[in-house]
């Protein structure tokens, strides 16, 4: 029940109701002792605080997710990629960017160990190398954004793509636009290790 609220809170913009629902999935998970949905729920929680802009609270809080996580299954846990996001999507808008540069290589780690595309994280390793002052970083990266979008198929999320919106504006402004574009197709043909190391800069 709060699952379908959620999700078509989430569909129609309504971020505050998204966020009543998946806190009543903490509670629920909580009073019948599932210790994973818990996680998943709360994960779904910081979710909700980043597209409502609350990153303060969502940095706190995810903060003290992940440090729980780490206490047990660590990055096996199913949850870890979400949590890892949303805390250094939290600690981007926050001005925190060395922390979130070294989130996102574990990111990575988390990725390479568990065989995932790197496609949907890619909006927010946009952001954080824009906001370190990356701007051809964040430029190829948009690239490759924008092929596994067409060529792969990858449905990106509106606040996802509002995160790309950001990003570009940070990259147009430091290079000019001709030459984010320049970037962007070079950014396009790159692999997974290219990307990642691009990244990772």
């Amino acid at each position: 029940m709060h699952g379908a609220l959620a999700a078509a809170s989430d569909l129609r913009g309504d971020y505050q109701a998204l966020l009543v629902a998946r806190e009543a999935e903490v509670v629920l998970a909580r009073e019948l002792g599932l210790a994973e949905s818990e996680v998943a729920a709360e994960s779904n929680v910081l979710y909700a605080l980043i597209v409502l802009g609350r990153h303060h609270e969502a940095l706190s809080r995810g903060t003290a997710l992940l440090a729980r996580v780490d206490a047990g299954n660590g990055d096996r846990d199913t949850s870890i990629l979400w949590i890892l996001e949303y805390v250094i999507h939290a600690q981007a808008e926050l001005g925190l960017l060395d922390e979130a540069h070294g989130l996102v290589a574990r990111l990575w780690r988390v990725l390479e160990r568990w065989g995932e595309s790197p496609s949907l994280w890619l909006p927010l390793m946009t952001l954080v190398a824009a906001r370190r002052g990356r701007a051809t970083e964040s430029a190829l990266l948009t690239g490759r954004l924008r092929h596994d979008a067409v060529v792969r198929n990858v449905n990106y999320s509106a606040p996802s793509l509002r995160t790309v919106e950001d990003a570009h504006a940070i990259t147009v402004a430091a290079l000019g636009k001709a030459e984010v574009e320049r970037l962007i197709a070079a950014g396009a043909a790159l692999n997974d290790d290219e990307i990642r190391a691009v990244a990772l800069r």
